[in-house]
C-alpha cells in the first residue's frame, strides 16, 4: 500500500516494543511517514531515532488529522483506553498483544472498533514468522487433520521494562508471553475447551494443556533463564497424514536465519516452501505491518488474527492463570 502524503504514523510507546515497531515501519519503507513517537515519561530515544519527533502529549497526536495510523505499544493495562480513543477519532490501530487483561475490556474495545469503521488489528506477530507460516501451510495442506500441537517458548528473564514483571500491568508470563503459542494452537485446532496449567515451582517452567474437540495442544513456557540464554521457540504438529516441526533461536543457524523446518523427516528450505524465496522482506514485524496496511486499503478486517481470535487467545491465557492458581491453592 502506498501511503498518501497526509497519512502519517504515530507510534505510541517508546520502550522495547515501541522501537521494535519503529524499526518495522522503517523496514517496510515508511520511516518518513512516522510523525510522532509518544512517550508519557519523556524518556529519550536512542540516537538512531533522533530524526523522529518524541512527544509527551497524547492529545496532540489524537487531534492531528494527518495521523491515520497508530501503533500502540504501551503497557497492556493501557491498551483498551488508548485504542478506543484512537478508533473514536477515526484512526486505524495496530495494537500490541495481549489485547487486554480481561475479556470485558476486550469486548468494550471490539464494540468501539465496530462503531468506528476503522481497522483494528491485534499484533500476534508469530503468525508472520516464516517458520510458523510453513507449519500452518503444512498442517492445512499436507498433514491434517491436526491432532496434536506441541509448542515451546523459552527465554531469559525480560529486562527491557519494569512493568513486564508486574502481573497487575502485564498479566504475567501466561498472558504476555505464552499467548503467542495459545493463539497459534487455536489457529490450528479451532475453538479451545478445557485449559489446565501446572508449574514446576515459583518462577519455573509452566506446562499448559488445551483440549479441543478433535485434538490437543501442549504449551511449555519459561522466561526465567540466565541473561545470556538465547531465545528459543519450537512448534511441532502431528496430523492424520504426517508430522512437521519448526525450531528457531540463536542456537539454530540456518540459511536466512529463519530456523529449521522439517516435514515428514525431510528438512525444507522455509523461504522456498512458503513460496517467498525472493521476498525482500524477512522482518516479521514489517510483514505484519504490510498485512495491516493491506487490510486498511481493502477495508477488510484482519483475519491473521481476527479480533475474535485474539480474544480467544486471551481466554486461554486467563484460563491458564486460573488453573495455575487453583493448583497452587490445593493443599
Amino acid at each position: 500500500m502506498t501511503l498518501k502524503h497526509h497519512s502519517c504514523i504515530a507510534v505510541i510507546g517508546s520502550g522495547f516494543m515501541g522501537t521494535t515497531h519503529i524499526d518495522a515501519w522503517t523496514d517496510a519503507g515508511r520511516r518518513k511517514s512516522i510523525k510522532y513517537v509518544y512517550s508519557p515519561s519523556g524518556r529519550e530515544l536512542p540516537d538512531e531515532y533522533s530524526d523522529l519527533d518524541m512527544v509527551r502529549d497524547l492529545d496532540l497526536i489524537l487531534n492531528d488529522p494527518s495521523v491515520s495510523f497508530m501503533s500502540i505499544c504501551t503497557p497492556t493495562r493501557t491498551h483498551v483506553d488508548i485504542a478506543t480513543e484512537a478508533l473514536e477519532r477515526g484512526r486505524h490501530v495496530l495494537l500490541e498483544k495481549p489485547v487486554a487483561l480481561d475479556i470485558s475490556e476486550a469486548v468494550r474495545l471490539q464494540e468501539a472498533a465496530e462503531k468506528s469503521g476503522s481497522i483494528l488489528m491485534v499484533a500476534h506477530v508469530a503468525r508472520f514468522f516464516p517458520g510458523y507460516q510453513a507449519v500452518y501451510k503444512a498442517a492445512q495442506q499436507e498433514i491434517g487433520p491436526v491432532r496434536l500441537v506441541e509448542l515451546k517458548r523459552i527465554s531469559a528473564r525480560p529486562a527491557w521494562a519494569d512493568w513486564i514483571l508486574d502481573e497487575e500491568q502485564s498479566g504475567g508470563i501466561l498472558v504476555d508471553f505464552a499467548i503467542h503459542d495459545f493463539d497459534f494452537a487455536n489457529s490450528l485446532l479451532g475453538s479451545p475447551g478445557l485449559v489446565e496449567s501446572i508449574q514446576v515451582d515459583t518462577g519455573g517452567p509452566m506446562l499448559t494443556t488445551i483440549h479441543y474437540q478433535e485434538g490437543l495442544a501442549s504449551v511449555t513456557s519459561h522466561s526465567d533463564m540466565p541473561a545470556d540464554f538465547p531465545f528459543t521457540s519450537e512448534v511441532s504438529v502431528v496430523g492424520d497424514s504426517g508430522y512437521c516441526q519448526f525450531r528457531s533461536g540463536t542456537a539454530v543457524e540456518t540459511e536466512g536465519g529463519y530456523g529449521t523446518f522439517e516435514l515428514n523427516g525431510v528438512i525444507k528450505d522455509i523461504a522456498t516452501y512458503i513460496g517467498e524465496a525472493d521476498a525482500p522482506q524477512s522482518n516479521p514485524y514489517a510483514r505484519q505491518i504490510e498485512y495491516f496496511l493491506q487490510c486498511v486499503e481493502t477495508g477488510k478486517q484482519p483475519t491473521a488474527p481476527s479480533f475474535e481470535a485474539a480474544v480467544d487467545a486471551l481466554r486461554v491465557s486467563l484460563a491458564a492463570v486460573n488453573s495455575l492458581e487453583d493448583v497452587n491453592s490445593t493443599p
